[in-house]
């Protein structure tokens, strides 16, 4: 299973795919399921990551981490109200788990349960959330989307990419759902996808890995018929085109998501690994 953490985040789809059908074949790899539904999202299988996790939750119930995966999976799917006691449970079972906390938070923002939000912001600020705190201006904004907070947020972020010529693609997805489609195209226009390997790489929730671009309810940036390009950028369109192995959003956006693919599967690859020497 460790095979998997070491396949770069992404640029390398067909690695991590060579990995997955290893750990299938392998006896008693029980305890890796989560982790394959885990992987599926990354290319946008997210109706197969769901039941794969399920199947993994069942035998191994309680499992705080495969609790945690299958609540992600729910999410991302869009089967919010099935996350929530999962997160819930999470966070008052286990109190040092970080994960539970930000993911119970966005969750309860897309229930628009803002009396929640606010009790858990709350407890955010006595948890230590490392790499997540990155996450939570999205939960303000979206608690509270004034104009103000909105530009702040287009700010925050053009300064970022002025400053470090890269951006994470789940800021992109963020940024395209609170209504700045167009500025999320924009910075990744003029960014490296990722890190560059620097003092000022900060990992966020998903360590630049592809999951967040495929959430059921954060449907802007695929939606529009530039997510292709920013895909092939990613290696993904590659992927799809060499296996076959489309994602769900190819029949649910308003375009003709193979074809946007074949026109733009030239593109060069932000290639993650060999940048960061991998």
């Amino acid at each position: 299973m460790a095979r998997l953490f070491v396949v770069p985040p992404f640029g390398r789809f067909a690695e991590g795919e060579q990995v997955l059908e290893r750990l299938r074949r392998s006896p008693g790899a029980d305890h890796a399921r989560a982790y394959i539904g885990w992987y599926l999202r990354t290319t946008g299988r997210v109706r197969e990551s769901l039941e794969e996790t399920e199947r993994a939750h069942r035998l191994d119930a309680l499992n705080p981490m495969t609790a945690n995966l299958l609540a992600l999976a729910r999410m991302a799917a869009g089967h919010v109200a099935e996350a929530v006691p999962v997160y819930e449970d999470l966070v008052e079972r286990v109190p040092g788990m970080s994960f539970p906390v930000s993911s119970l938070l966005r969750a309860y923002a897309f229930q628009q349960n803002w009396q929640a939000v606010d009790r858990l912001l709350d407890l955010a600020t006595k948890r230590e959330l490392r790499e997540l705190e990155s996450g939570l201006p999205f939960i303000v904004a979206k608690r509270s989307p004034t104009p103000e907070r909105i530009a702040a947020w287009r700010s925050s972020l053009e300064a970022d990419v002025s400053k470090t010529g890269c951006v994470d693609v789940s800021r992109l997805v963020y940024t395209a759902h609170l209504g700045l489609v167009d500025d999320a195209f924009r910075a990744a226009d003029a960014a490296w996808l990722g890190p560059v390997g620097g003092s000022d790489d900060v990992m966020g929730p998903d360590g630049y890995r592809t999951s967040l671009l495929f959430q059921a309810g954060m449907p802007e940036l695929r939606n529009d018929p530039r997510f292709p390009r920013l895909c092939a950028r990613l290696g993904l369109v590659e992927f799809w085109i060499a296996t076959g192995m489309w994602p769900d959003c190819v029949g649910e956006v308003p375009y003709d998501f193979r074809a946007k693919c074949a026109e733009v599967q030239h593109l060069q690859k932000d290639d993650i690994g060999r940048r960061l020497g991998r």
